[in-house]
């Protein structure tokens, strides 16, 4: 798989992508609301990327044995 097609199959990125466009669609009517939906937006992407490393670092520790 590319870098191109494995960035656009990432939760990550399109989780960010859907955040940014929605805060930036948001602020126009509630800045407030966009501050709040930009930080559940870091959050999610954060979480994910979490778990992606508790995968990665199972799946090396799994070759290792």
């Amino acid at each position: 798989m590319t870098p191109f097609k494995k960035l656009l199959a990432s939760r990550k990125f399109w989780i960010s992508v859907i955040t940014a466009v929605a805060t930036v669609v948001t602020y126009y009517r509630d800045a407030e609301l966009a501050k709040m939906l930009s930080v559940v937006g870091m959050t999610l992407v954060a979480g994910i990327g979490l778990e992606d490393f508790s995968k990665a670092k199972a799946a090396i520790e799994y070759e290792d044995n």
